[in-house]
């Protein structure tokens, strides 16, 4: 027997028009076309940097991200937000001159409240042990967040050590393993 199944996909993108060279939102959607099954919540997954502003590319960061969201279930969708909203930066060193702009933290708040949002997942890696301007844009977003969004909040961790890390990590790529944030995390994050 053969099933025919459709699935429709919708992507987003929220970009600076001027230079364009900034992208503060990927959001990706899927919904089935059967009516009679409901769309779930939405997560957020912040990452460092974006590749790109297209939205018809898909880095190898999206691409993981998205496999790992759908594998949890539950979810209709994701946002990717990053701690950084350049497309420009090369290396860690230039998160400080040209990482964000003047719309990067408003642009990420708007997103972090966006309608359906039920998780939020710091998915930044060892950046934040090695990059003091990243420790301080991580705090910054959680410290956007409300009482009850702090709540949904969580990072993903190495399953084999716990620590916070990125969906590039090969230990993370095939499945998430997510923890709660002790609030107590951000007083420690200091770069070695």
């Amino acid at each position: 027997m053969i099933e025919k199944k459709l699935e429709i996909v919708k992507t987003e993108i929220w970009r600076d028009s001027e230079t364009r060279t900034h992208r503060y939102v990927f959001r990706r959607e899927w919904e089935s076309a059967k009516k009679d099954e409901k769309t779930g919540p939405l997560a957020v997954v912040i990452t460092i940097r974006p590749s790109d502003i297209e939205p018809f590319t898909t880095d190898l960061t999206l691409f993981l991200i998205e496999q790992n969201i759908r594998k949890l279930g539950n979810y209709s969708g994701f946002l990717a937000v990053n701690l950084f909203s350049s497309t420009e930066l090369t290396t860690a060193s230039s998160f400080d001159s040209k990482g964000t702009d003047e719309n990067t933290m408003e642009t990420l708040s708007t997103a972090l409240s966006q309608k359906g949002v039920k998780t939020i997942i710091f998915a930044v890696g060892s950046v934040i042990h090695s990059n003091t301007t990243a420790v301080e844009q991580t705090k910054a977003i959680y410290n956007l967040l409300n009482a009850k969004q702090k709540k949904m909040t969580k990072v993903l961790t190495d399953p084999n050590t716990g620590s916070w890390s990125h969906p590039l990590n090969p230990s993370c790529r095939k499945s998430w393993k997510l923890a709660d944030i002790d609030p107590k995390v951000f007083e420690q994050l200091l770069p070695k």
